[in-house]
């Protein structure tokens, strides 16, 4: 039986965890020729004694992983440096193995894959499409080549990742008087002192750089920050010889391309949709394209509202990059009467919780508690429980909130072990780990999130709660397994409309003084300031789209200079922000280039379309909040990969999803 308390943080160390690797894969290869040695596989002798391979293979690699991302000091690099390559291998060598892909294709076409129960069909099929799509048919010489170029791009993922991270924490800027702070927020002044006792020192972790960025007083000081951050890990940086990603982004693009086009497509878009809900390339072209032309107005108008504005009221005769989200903020207190760090003042850490935990019961019938069984790899980081009706345990989680040098930035849900019906008849629970980046609270004071931040614990609570309540037993489609990528931010985007609710709003908010929630008033002007400037913010993640769309269908091979072309005119078609010649926002994607999102950013705006259209029914006349969520509970939180994602989604809604909510979201319906 399994241990269901998550990986043992307390004695984890890297080498160690390494050393039992090459071991285990060794094993696990003398146990598949052992299955494959057995006279006429079937469902029952294949399907389990593989899937328990890939269990204990995950409960090795899982902390590697994830310690990689939140703790990336030179021993877990190191680490998950060689653990990478080895698995690289061992999944090459796994995906194109013709013994095992002939086993799988006599169970389809034998006499007894009738019998079979729907989701272990969609298993047989789904591994069949798999085992194509890696190259399987492919002669002996170009199986080599595949396995090489997956190699090769783990490789680069992680160089890039690294270069990312690196330039971030290797940028400083000391002030030496408090005065050039002169804006920001005290929390965040505190939080730069803090590093040096005798100055400030600001740095390009997010949550530093968005508060100068979007509070300081100093123009100059903006100026320099946003040079900084623009050209991380670019030849226009301050280290440009040493993290520099042009040469790790150009090999990265042509390994992808030929890739696809050894595998028979087009390009890699196309590799990219066979697994994707979309149904062809021009259907996302059609989407991003047809999206840009109906905000890009939009957006023009909210330009032009800022500028007018910076000019008469901040003097500021010309709008800068570096000004947008200075002179937005200030446009946003005059239009909503509040500011975003008063607010903040509402949102403490602990009633944050309790309101995102009330909106889990209430809408799931699903109680959160605290966990008090599992060790953690940082003191900041939280444990908890998922209990369901009788007090029964089904699900934990982590979570560690906060920034710290050596963590990785942005927001995300991993798998930290799925759900899964073990051979010996138990059941592992699903752990997620759930990583945010927010500004850290000061040493004896509580952490206060702004209404953003907020917003993002929502979003990743809803990726935690597919991963946490599917109701999947076989780990190939159990939680987020076998999603469709441009379905997978459905649960996740859904889940935050409900801290943007009037009674989402209470649950989430104590102010700090007064004990009081927010009052009608701000909530009123909260969920009003909701569409302030949502057609400047669409075209950014379009942009992104487009830019990512375009680039996995240039011919290659590729140079530097045709991606920095391509995102100049990406920019000149979809932004209305100024450009700066020295921006290299792609040298920092990692999303496409050492993500899962590589010919899928599009995905973001795909599944939104779904996540607006599903929080209609929720809001809709006579609509009951238990019910839609016992729904959505029983369809799209718990079927996993069990079915299509679009099947998934009509059992919920009772039909396909319209693009109506979301163009009512972003206030570009006409």
């Amino acid at each position: 039986m399994i241990s269901n308390t998550g990986p043992d943080f307390l004695h984890l160390q890297p080498q160690v965890a390494l050393a039992k690797l090459a071991p285990m894969l060794a094993e696990h290869r003398a146990s598949l020729k052992t299955l494959l040695a057995q006279p006429n596989c079937t469902y029952a002798s294949l399907i389990p004694p593989l899937e328990a391979l890939s269990n204990a293979l995950h409960q090795l690699w899982s902390p590697i992983n994830h310690l990689h991302s939140v703790i990336n000091d030179p021993s877990w690099r190191e680490a998950f440096t060689e653990a990478e390559l080895l698995l690289s291998d061992y999944h090459s060598e796994l995906s194109q193995h013709k013994e095992l892909a002939d086993a799988f294709n006599a169970i389809k076409n034998s006499d007894t894959f009738s019998s079979l129960k729907p989701v272990e069909k969609r298993i047989i099929d789904l591994n069949i499409r798999d085992f194509t799509l890696s190259g399987v048919n492919l002669p002996e010489d170009k199986k080599q080549a595949y396995a090489d170029i997956q190699r090769r791009l783990c490789e680069l993922a992680t160089q890039f990742e690294n270069h990312v991270l690196d330039a971030t924490y290797a940028w400083q800027y000391k002030v030496n008087s408090v005065d050039e702070l002169d804006g920001m927020p005290a929390h965040s002044i505190a939080a730069a002192k803090q590093q040096n006792e005798e100055a400030w020192i600001l740095t390009l972790d997010f949550p530093c750089y968005h508060a100068v960025m979007t509070y300081a007083n100093d123009r100059a000081l903006r100026e320099s920050m946003y040079q900084a951050y623009m050209t991380r890990a670019s030849e226009q940086g301050p280290h440009d010889s040493q993290y520099d990603n042009s040469q790790v982004m150009v090999d990265i693009i042509n390994e992808r391309a030929k890739l696809a086009h050894l595998l028979g497509f087009a390009d890699y878009n196309t590799l990219s949709i066979a697994t994707k809900m979309v149904g062809h390339v021009q259907e996302v072209t059609d989407f991003l394209e047809n999206l840009v032309k109906k905000a890009k107005p939009k957006a023009q108008k909210e330009l032009e509202a800022l500028s007018a504005f910076a000019h008469d009221k901040l003097g500021l005769t010309c709008l800068e990059p570096w000004d947008i989200a200075y002179a937005s903020e200030k446009l946003q207190q005059a239009l909503y009467a509040f500011d975003n760090e008063q607010i903040r003042q509402y949102f403490p850490e602990d009633k944050v919780l309790a309101g995102l935990f009330t909106s889990i019961e209430n809408l799931f019938d699903i109680r959160v508690v605290p966990c008090h069984d599992m060790t953690v790899w940082h003191p900041d980081v939280k444990t908890f429980q998922l209990l369901d009706k009788q007090d029964k345990c089904i699900a934990k989680c982590y979570l560690d909130l906060y920034a710290r040098p050596q963590k990785r930035g942005g927001a995300w849900m991993d798998d930290c072990q799925s759900r899964y019906r073990l051979t010996d008849g138990s059941l592992q629970l699903p752990i997620a780990y759930l990583t945010t980046n927010f500004t850290p609270p000061q040493p004896g004071e509580s952490a206060y999130f702004t209404h953003d931040e907020v917003n993002t614990l929502f979003h990743e609570m809803g990726h935690g709660l597919q991963h946490m309540l599917t109701q999947m037993e076989s780990l190939s489609i159990s939680g987020i397994n076998e999603v469709e990528w441009d379905a997978v931010e459905l649960p996740s985007q859904f889940f935050e409309n409900f801290c943007w609710t009037h009674e989402g709003l209470i649950a989430c908010s104590e102010h700090k003084e007064t004990k009081q929630p927010l009052p009608q008033t701000l909530r009123e002007q909260l969920i009003a300031a909701k569409k302030f400037q949502t057609g400047m913010q669409l075209m950014r993640q379009l942009q992104f789209a487009l830019f990512d769309w375009r680039l996995h269908q240039l011919k290659t091979p590729m140079t530097i200079n045709m991606i920095n072309d391509l995102w100049y005119e990406t920019h000149q078609q979809v932004a209305v922000v100024p450009y700066k010649s020295y921006q290299r926002l792609p040298h920092q994607f990692s999303h496409i280039f050492a993500g899962g999102y590589a010919a899928g950013y599009y995905s973001y705006k795909w599944a939104e379309v779904l996540a607006c259209d599903a929080f209609a029914a929720f809001v809709e006349p006579g609509a009951d909040l238990k019910i839609q969520g016992q729904r959505f509970r029983d369809t799209v939180l718990a079927l996993g990969g069990s079915k299509p994602a679009a099947e998934v989604y009509r059992a919920f809604r009772g039909r396909d999803a319209t693009i109506d909510a979301l163009l009512a979201q972003e206030d570009l319906l006409v």
